[in-house]
């Protein structure tokens, strides 16, 4: 009878208590190994951010000094939209900030033609920040640049701008731009970053003065869940 008792004990399953304990200390090991797995993953995630927000910030310190190396002159303007850049009184002189900045490409004139044979602009490059928001021109948005290589002719018709200037009435440089700005629309020329913020006034470009322009902004990746950020410092010397 002994010994049939001691078998039976032998046999019987765990109880509740025991699978309870099981179940819970499996759950927490699960727990602990999610929990692991998230953050590395936030980890990773934020690493690839940051490695493209400085890809974006070497390509646009590149792209900018390039151009302020090579470049005539240099304009700033408040806005890429045409109403903040049709007037010689939208430049954004010393101590203004804007989100457009207007490098431009000159040649010797053809004094052959005219004495008065302007300086042509043979091409001119543009970076300027495109809000997302068209209610707000001071929210965040892509940093975008057009490079157009144009020889503008003044002597090739009888349009205005294409027969000498008169020095009595000459065109202002805003409305010969406005001849070679591209047709594209602000949201289609070529993206530099993707996103970004300005902090000069909330605009992304300050005028120093004395040939100096101050690059202050910040740059996003990520996504709603998680925004991965860096400010952006960058000052570029002009031949103006």
């Amino acid at each position: 009878m002994i010994t049939r008792n001691r078998k039976a004990i032998h046999c019987q399953g765990f109880t509740i208590m025991e699978m309870m304990l099981v179940v819970f200390v499996l759950g927490l090991i699960m727990m602990m190994s999610m929990g692991f797995f998230v953050e590395s993953f936030k980890a990773t995630f934020v690493s690839e951010q940051k490695n493209m927000i400085n890809g974006d910030i070497r390509t646009l310190t590149s792209q900018l000094a390039e151009a302020a190396k090579e470049a005539n002159f240099t304009v700033l303007y408040k806005s890429y939209s045409s109403e903040d850049r049709d007037k010689s009184e939208d430049r954004m002189l010393d101590g203004n900030s804007g989100d457009f900045i207007v490098f431009g490409f000159q040649e010797e004139p053809d004094l052959s033609t005219s004495i008065n044979a302007p300086i042509p602009i043979m091409r001119i490059t543009g970076y300027y920040r495109a809000p997302m928001d068209p209610n707000d021109p001071t929210s965040e948005g892509p940093v975008r640049s057009f490079d157009t290589d144009q020889d503008f002719n003044y002597h090739a018709s009888g349009a205005p701008l294409l027969s000498p200037i008169d020095p009595l009435n000459p065109p202002t440089l805003e409305k010969i731009l406005e001849e070679l700005y591209p047709e594209a629309t602000i949201g289609n020329n070529r993206e530099v970053v993707e996103m970004s913020e300005g902090l000069a006034d909330k605009r992304l470009f300050y005028n120093f003065g004395k040939s100096t322009i101050m690059v202050n902004g910040k740059i996003i990746h990520g996504v709603d869940a998680k925004r991965v950020t860096d400010t952006y410092n960058f000052t570029i010397s002009t031949r103006r």
